[in-house]
């Protein structure tokens, strides 16, 4: 019966032992979580006004876009915080109240951070459209192939929009154009984080 007893109790301090280590495994695998703050990462998609660009820039209207949210709308009754005007909406811009930057960096999206916004390399911008550099700065951030005709975004361009409080963090992955010769839009895809 002692022997049972010993026996049971040596059976029991296994389970235990064998238990407590499978927990603390599982506790240091989540110590690699991702930080709240990069879990609310999605992709927005910009569906420009289609309009005739025979005519103007401003056949196009504004695109008025809420960079949290993804709601649009071509009258500016969303709350908005990017405004994408001209030809094919392919011009963005902050709303009043709002600072648009941009960064050249191979940092993936998920790791940026407020540090990055605060960079002297960030540049401020107001209204962005084509870019038309040779250089290794650019002046826009989508480039166009006169020969293939292709609009492509300018590769490792980050976007920061802040309110003063909040940082979004945005990046182009594709841009497609919809429509016919006289009446067609640009549809633009960002991936976006908020990273403050």
């Amino acid at each position: 019966m002692i022997l049972t007893f010993k026996n049971i109790s040596k059976l029991t301090f296994l389970i235990l032992s064998a238990s407590i280590a499978f927990t603390s495994c599982k506790k240091d695998n989540n110590k690699s979580v991702i930080p709240t703050s990069k879990i609310d990462t999605a992709t927005i998609v910009v569906n420009g006004n289609y309009g005739n660009p025979a005519l103007s820039p401003n056949a196009f209207g504004t695109r008025y876009v809420n960079i949290s949210t993804g709601a649009q709308d071509s009258v500016g009754t969303v709350s908005y915080d990017l405004l994408f005007t001209s030809n094919n909406n392919a011009n963005v811009a902050p709303a009043a109240g709002f600072t648009l930057k941009y960064l050249i960096t191979t940092t993936a999206l998920a790791k940026i951070t407020s540090t990055d916004y605060n960079s002297s390399s960030a540049q401020t911008v107001t209204t962005w459209g084509q870019n038309s550099s040779a250089t290794t700065t650019p002046n826009g951030w989508w480039n166009y192939n006169a020969t293939t005709h292709a609009i492509v975004p300018v590769p490792n361009m980050v976007f920061f929009l802040s309110d003063g409080t909040h940082i979004y963090a945005f990046a182009c992955t594709s841009i497609l154009g919809q429509g016919s010769a006289t009446s067609n839009r640009g549809v633009y895809y960002f991936l976006r984080s908020i990273i403050k």
